[in-house]
C-alpha cells in the first residue's frame, strides 16, 4: 500500500466509525440528534476521502471497496435503523411489515454501492440517488419528527412506507445525477458543482435563520440537486 493512500483510507475508516457511533448513540442516548450529527459528519468525511484521493493521486480497488463498505454502514444501516425507531415511536410496532419496512433502505443502499463499484459509467457522475444523499434525507425526517413542528403531523406510517419504497427505487435506478467530484478548481469544468454547493449552503443558512434548524433545508436541497443534475446532463449531453 502506498503511504499516501493512508490519508484517504483513514478518512474512510473515520466515516465507518461515525456510522457505528450513530447506531450506538441511537440506542444509548435515546434521541435522534446525536445519530444525525454522526451521519452528517460521515457524509463530510465521505466527500473529503475522495477529494484527498484525487489530490494525492492515489486510487485502487482496496480504497473503492473500503469506501463502499463504510458507506453501507453509515448511509445504509444507520439511517434504516433510525427510521425503524421512528416507526416504533409512531406506533408502527403493531405491524412488523410496517415497523421493519425501513430495512429496505439498507438493502437498496448496499445494492446500489455494489452496482456502483462495477459500473464504469459512474466515474464522473452517478446513476441513481447516492447513498449519502438518501441518508441525509432520512435523518432530516427523523429530526422533523423529533422537533414537534406542525409539519411533523405529516409523518405517519401511511406516508413513510411509500416514501421508503420511492427512495429505495430511486437509489437503484438509472437516473443520471451529478457527482461532487471536482475536476480541479476550474469554474468552467465544475460550474454546476459549484452551483450545487452554493445553493445548498444558501438554503441551509436560510433554514437556520428562519427555523433555527438545518433539517428543513434537506428536502429542498435534494430537489435542487435533481434540477441541477438535469441542467448538467443537458449541457454535457449525458446518456
Amino acid at each position: 500500500m502506498q503511504f499516501r493512500a493512508l490519508v484517504p483510507n483513514t478518512l474512510t475508516m473515520a466515516n465507518l466509525c461515525c456510522g457505528v457511533l450513530a447506531i450506538h448513540s441511537l440506542y444509548s442516548d435515546g434521541n435522534y440528534h446525536t445519530p444525525a450529527l454522526f451521519i452528517g459528519l460521515a457524509a463530510l468525511l465521505d466527500v473529503f476521502d475522495g477529494l484527498a484521493a484525487r489530490m494525492l493521486k492515489v486510487s485502487g480497488a482496496l480504497g473503492a471497496q473500503l469506501d463502499s463498505l463504510a458507506d453501507a454502514v453509515s448511509f445504509g444501516v444507520a439511517p434504516a435503523l433510525i427510521i425503524v425507531q421512528v416507526m416504533a415511536d409512531l406506533g408502527g410496532s403493531f405491524n412488523p411489515v410496517v415497523l421493519y419496512s425501513p430495512l429496505l433502505l439498507a438493502v437498496a443502499s448496499v445494492y446500489r454501492l455494489a452496482k456502483f463499484n462495477l459500473d464504469a459509467r459512474q466515474k464522473t457522475g452517478f446513476r441513481g440517488l447516492p447513498t449519502p444523499a438518501n441518508a441525509l434525507f432520512w435523518i432530516a425526517v427523523a429530526h422533523l419528527y423529533a422537533s414537534g413542528h406542525e409539519w411533523s403531523a405529516l409523518l405517519r406510517p401511511a406516508t413513510l412506507v411509500p416514501l421508503i419504497v420511492l427512495m429505495s427505487a430511486f437509489m437503484v435506478s438509472e437516473v443520471p445525477l451529478i457527482a461532487l467530484k471536482f475536476n480541479g478548481l476550474s469554474f468552467e469544468h465544475n460550474r454546476y458543482r459549484y452551483l450545487l454547493v452554493g445553493v445548498a449552503v444558501l438554503v441551509a443558512v436560510l433554514s437556520w435563520v428562519l427555523y433555527r434548524a438545518i433539517f428543513p433545508a434537506v428536502p429542498i436541497v435534494l430537489l435542487l440537486y435533481l434540477l441541477i443534475s438535469t441542467m448538467d446532463r443537458r449541457q454535457n449531453k449525458h446518456p
